[in-house]
């Protein structure tokens, strides 16, 4: 008589390969016991639970295709509950008629009496599942109004505390000093409005520095897992609101967090140390979750001018390019110049550091806005609540057509975006500020981030580069000096910054800035005056 064509399934709601292993090895014993053939294993069910819904990928899946395409005659477990916990699945291998097997005993499923039994232990099983859930949903409910975050992957910029080390107060989080260095920096960055793309080269880089120009080390090249920074893993990270001690509530639907769905006015406070500040929080998320925000970072600057400074033939922004000797340089996109890029930039920043160390340099910094903050939290959750009891209005009637609601909501949208951009204008962060005012200027404006340099560079001067010329080398910052020009947006000196450029020229006032800005740029065309008339304010 043929032996019997045996299959061992094995399964565990935990990832223990171990388990998994041992398993395999008793059904195969009982299997040899009885003379059959091993004719194939199923044990790659590993962290999958049988209370939960197994699809055609899993190896239960697989195992019931087998079975219809009449490769088995048996299958073999452990246990039943290694098997199934719950009647439907049971269905499937009753109505399919295979024999089951189980270390601890047969069951007849073609019989009456075994289809009772196994029907009997399906069902036990079953109500433990429910069982066990219910209580662990009352133990989370605990938990979470004790402010706890479950167990887990815990988030970076902190360390799981496990039982046994806990306070009093069950405190499960305690902040890793070097994680939280990268994560303050990543939320200044963010307010700063640094692209993620930029925040992830620094970081990968190993550029970035804290608020005292330390390094914040080369294990923050890499997330804790050894991969580089990405622009996806820097956002979701960002909108996490664990950083601001804040525990989530759980979202409805498929189950999964998804960090721009939270709603941080329906969080629990945590029971731990917070990193950043909800004010911090909810700017960075404003920030981020602003659909006007460009949603890819691919095209982040690498390069101080590219993009900023002029060609002052066409009056285009310039674009940053490698010479035919392979150093960094800047191009007219219209072909008017390609020049090497190095002494340019450092004349720019010799210009603006010479410039932030003058005695009213003050006057650059944006003054602190004096706004109601939480009143315009208060309208915004009043404007977005009003908007949905709109939009729900939709189709009810013949008097709320779809047009009608939004005719009706366009007013309301129109004045949640101005609160919206009045609540980012007063958390962000003023570049100037944490430079202006320094014991050393330089030193300040070399621990700032690229991002934040270009950010300076924009909102005080325009760069005019013009074609130099064969033959004509640019070899000094005075030769720099010499082959552009600078206009300023805010009172400054005349194409300033080197003693032996600047003549002595007296700073400007905010009030005859006006009256001698044409005179700045005496070699322009009328053409590049116009042009620069719209950028300069």
């Amino acid at each position: 008589m043929e032996a019997k064509r045996a299959a061992i399934y094995a399964r565990q709601s935990a990832p223990e390969d171990e388990g998994i292993a041992r398993q395999v090895a008793r059904c195969t014993s009982l299997i040899e016991e009885r003379g059959w053939d091993v004719s194939r294993v199923y044990q790659r069910d590993n962290n999958v639970s049988a209370s939960a819904p197994r699809n055609s990928k899993t190896d239960w899946g697989k195992m019931l295709q087998d079975i219809d395409s009449c490769l088995l005659d048996v299958v073999v477990a452990v246990n039943l509950d290694r098997l199934l916990r719950g009647i439907g699945d049971l269905h499937e291998l009753v109505k399919r008629g295979v024999q089951v097997v189980t270390v601890e005993g047969d069951l007849d499923l073609a019989s009456e009496t075994g289809e009772l039994h196994a029907t009997v232990l399906a069902g036990v099983a079953r109500f433990e599942v429910r069982r066990k859930a219910s209580r662990a949903a009352a133990a989370a409910a605990v938990r979470r109004s004790a402010g706890h975050p479950p167990a887990g992957r815990t988030t970076f910029g902190y360390r799981w505390v496990p039982a046994h080390a806990r306070s009093e107060a069950g405190t499960r989080y305690r902040i890793d000093p070097d994680e939280a260095r990268v994560v303050r920096w990543m939320f200044a960055e963010a307010l700063a409005g640094s692209p993620l793309g930029a925040i992830c080269r620094e970081l990968n880089n190993g550029t970035a520095t804290d608020a005292d120009g330390l390094p914040l080390g080369e294990a923050t090249r890499t997330t804790r897992d050894g991969s580089p920074w990405r622009s996806p893993t820097v956002r979701r990270l960002l909108l996490s609101p664990f950083y601001a001690a804040l525990l989530p509530e759980s979202v409805p639907g498929s189950g999964v967090y998804r960090g721009e769905l939270v709603d941080l006015d329906k969080c629990t406070p945590g029971a731990w140390e917070a990193i950043v500040s909800v004010d911090e929080l909810r700017g960075t998320r404003r920030a981020l979750l602003d659909p006007s925000r460009l949603q890819h970072d691919g095209t982040a600057r690498r390069w101080l001018l590219s993009g900023l400074a002029l060609c002052d033939r066409c009056g285009v922004p310039v674009r940053s390019a490698r010479t035919r000797k392979g150093v960094h340089g800047y191009r007219c996109p219209r072909g008017h110049f390609m020049r090497e890029g190095n002494l340019l930039d450092a004349y720019a920043e010799h210009v603006i550091v010479t410039r932030l160390s003058e005695p009213d340099a003050a006057s650059l910094v944006r003054p602190l806005p004096g706004v109601d903050v939480a009143g315009l939290r208060a309208r915004e959750a009043a404007l977005s609540s009003e908007l949905e009891e709109k939009f729900k209005l939709a189709g009810t009637g013949p008097t709320f057509t779809a047009e009608r609601v939004m005719s009706m909501c366009a007013p309301l949208e129109a004045e949640l975006d101005q609160v919206r951009a009045e609540l980012t204008r007063a958390t962000a962060v003023d570049v100037l500020g944490s430079v202006v005012g320094a014991d050393d200027v330089r030193d300040a404006w070399g621990r700032l981030s690229l991002h934040k340099r270009r950010r300076v560079m924009s909102e005080l001067l325009v760069v005019v580069i013009p074609p130099i010329g064969k033959g004509r080398r640019v070899l000094s910052l005075d030769d720099a000096a010499r082959s552009l020009s600078i206009a300023w947006r805010k009172p400054g000196r005349a194409n300033a910054a080197l003693p032996s450029l600047s003549d002595g020229g007296a700073l400007l006032t905010d009030l005859d800035y006006a009256d001698v800005r044409s005179d700045l740029l005496p070699g322009l065309s009328d053409g590049m005056r116009t042009a620069l008339a719209g950028l300069l304010r």
